[in-house]
């Protein structure tokens, strides 16, 4: 748990990013979704989907849709016209995305380690929001 909560105390430091968590009824996580805000001059019309996590008990519930539909209308709200994320290649979080809109923009290979050591290729996906 103590590396757990290291990777979640740096995930969620800095003014530059907005988190959301959904919540059962007991008031437990079962999702999350992260809009990063790039502070560069050039970058000011465009975020990045991070952290898109949905609890596997409670998926295709629409938590998933309601958190990535926060983090869109938030980057609406704050200029943020043009969303970028990556997600493994072939992956179920990848479906999920297209349907919602985003995009191929290119494939990286051999770019994510997995869990099972082996590498796995990663998809850039894009959205372009209505400005």
């Amino acid at each position: 748990w103590a590396e757990a909560a290291r990777w979640w105390h740096r995930a969620l430091a800095g003014p530059d990013v907005i988190t959301w968590v959904a919540v059962d009824d007991e008031g437990q996580p079962v999702g999350t979704v992260q809009l990063l805000l790039p502070d560069q001059d050039n970058a000011r019309h465009r975020g990045e989907i991070k952290r898109f996590m949905v609890h596997r008990s409670r998926r295709g519930q629409g938590v998933g849709g309601r958190l990535l539909t926060a983090a869109e209308e938030e980057a609406t709200r704050l200029g943020r016209w043009l969303l970028m994320l990556t997600t493994r290649t072939g992956g179920e979080a990848e479906s999920i995305y297209a349907k919602r809109g985003y995009g191929e923009a290119a494939v990286i290979p051999d770019y994510t380690l997995g869990t099972d050591g082996r590498f796995y290729p990663t998809t850039i996906m894009t959205k372009v929001l209505d400005h």
